[in-house]
């Protein structure tokens, strides 16, 4: 129709590792923006039985371009996790205002 914008849904496609058939790849596109989301996941390893993934990276294209990598040395699951930290006493919060 004339001065009308043609409206496009967003698109997703997955990749399987075809040994392990987990997900290997993501790759997400919004068509009206042009932005996208791709993440590869490499490196997959049993851990507890189970294949998991040591190697992922993570590519998010819009106004700015972000690139995540994560790799993981030792995983394990179902199994409860601690991550000893403390705040500083001096430590100030300083929050945006709306």
């Amino acid at each position: 129709m004339e001065g009308q914008k043609e409206l496009r849904e967003p698109a997703q496609s997955i990749w399987m590792n075809d040994i392990t058939f987990k997900v290997a790849r993501l790759f997400f596109t919004d068509m009206e923006t042009q932005r996208t989301f791709d993440a590869n996941y490499e490196n997959f390893q049993p851990v507890d039985s189970v294949a998991f993934p040591h190697k992922m990276t993570f590519f998010v294209k819009a106004q700015k371009n972000l690139e995540i990598r994560f790799s993981y040395k030792k995983a394990g699951l179902n199994k409860e996790t601690t991550f000893p930290f403390t705040i500083p006493s001096g430590y100030d919060v300083q929050r945006k205002k709306p």
